[in-house]
């Protein structure tokens, strides 16, 4: 918050469905559990505070006979203030936030730079280095990218109300957008323009494009008017990186008194490695369970836990039933082969 101060804070809607998946799924049948997370995505996605404690009382007279457990664990985690501000649309549609409801983003350019590291024992300047080659090569990338869309040209976009925006903001902006302009083109039942004036202003607020009900007037008047960069936050603008001059940064020196690598001398924990989420301790605990029913040993795959780590046990790299192994689906069609026969 002291970094960007005019951003709101929020929740992963992601993880706040894995945690719910962790602590309740065990307490219903997969039929069951399907229509209670179906009950909790239409309290987390109701749009009005109205429609959202509707569907909390609904939620809570259905499960509260049967599941009062799992209804207190909602109650006591998701639905306080402090969360509840944080992850619900009915209260997080006056915030700007871009679309980003989830962490996956942020995750993504974390898993890029761990496979740069390569290892996790390594000094501060190694460290410093690989982070500044990832950050130029994605400079790089999203610089071409946004070259492309300065010099592209797409057929929906060529209407007169994109003529001051066209090429300055960017493909996904320009595609939101268009689906705005294509409702506020709509007409009644009696051929009547749509009507724009009960806007609520919330898509303008959460999502920094222009909203239908600002199309629609720009569209109805005379002459129409065309839409202007001020209509988009700054965030949809397209820029060129590098243009503009830079404070060089020095890296970090290399002090000869002081451990580069490991942890400290006396240090009780010498673990290196992360620790578990919570769905993650989850789905080793119930491949540990399903190894011990079937009599062998708990193995995991080295090359699917960065990727997916809830199916990568039980098997190994090097086993045809990886989904990496180069023969998989060969393995994948045995079944079918001897079938068949």
């Amino acid at each position: 918050m002291e970094v960007f101060p005019e951003w709101t804070a929020r929740l992963c809607t992601w993880h706040a469905n894995k945690s719910i998946n962790q602590h309740c799924k065990s307490h219903f049948t997969d039929k069951e559990f399907k229509e209670f997370i179906g009950g909790w995505n239409g309290i987390a996605t109701a749009p009005t505070i109205e429609l959202y404690k509707e569907a909390v009382h609904k939620f809570k007279i259905k499960w509260s006979p049967t599941h009062l457990a799992d209804i207190t664990y909602i109650e006591n985690n998701w639905l306080i203030p402090n969360n509840r501000d944080k992850i619900m649309r009915a209260y997080t549609n006056d915030h700007l936030h871009l679309g980003n409801t989830t962490t996956s983003r942020v995750e993504g350019i974390h898993f890029i730079v761990k496979q740069d590291l390569g290892s996790k024992k390594c000094d501060l300047l190694y460290a410093w280095d690989v982070i500044d080659k990832v950050a130029r090569r994605q400079l790089d990338n999203l610089n071409d990218n946004q070259g492309e869309q300065k010099s592209g040209r797409k057929a929906h976009y060529q209407f007169k109300i994109f003529d001051n925006v066209r090429k300055y903001v960017s493909y996904k902006a320009l595609d939101l957008t268009y689906a705005q302009f294509n409702m506020a083109r709509q007409t009644g039942p009696n051929n009547e323009p749509f009507d724009y004036t009960n806007c609520t202003g919330r898509y303008t607020k959460t999502m920094g494009l222009p909203c239908k009900c600002t199309i629609a007037q720009r569209l109805q008047a005379a002459p129409p008017r065309p839409l202007r960069l001020e209509d988009f936050h700054s965030a949809w603008c397209l820029r060129t990186f590098r243009e503009e001059e830079r404070i060089p940064i020095l890296p970090p020196r290399k002090l000869d008194n002081r451990r580069l690598a490991g942890r400290p001398t006396g240090a009780k924990n010498k673990r290196t490695t992360r620790m578990e989420s919570g769905f993650e301790k989850s789905a080793r605990e119930q491949a540990q369970k399903e190894a011990k029913e079937a009599g062998v040993s708990l193995v995991q795959c080295s090359a699917c836990a960065p990727l997916n780590y809830t199916s990568s046990w039980g098997h190994r790299k090097s086993q045809h039933s990886c989904p990496s192994h180069s023969k998989h689906q060969e393995w994948l069609d045995k079944p079918k082969k001897k079938a068949d026969k």
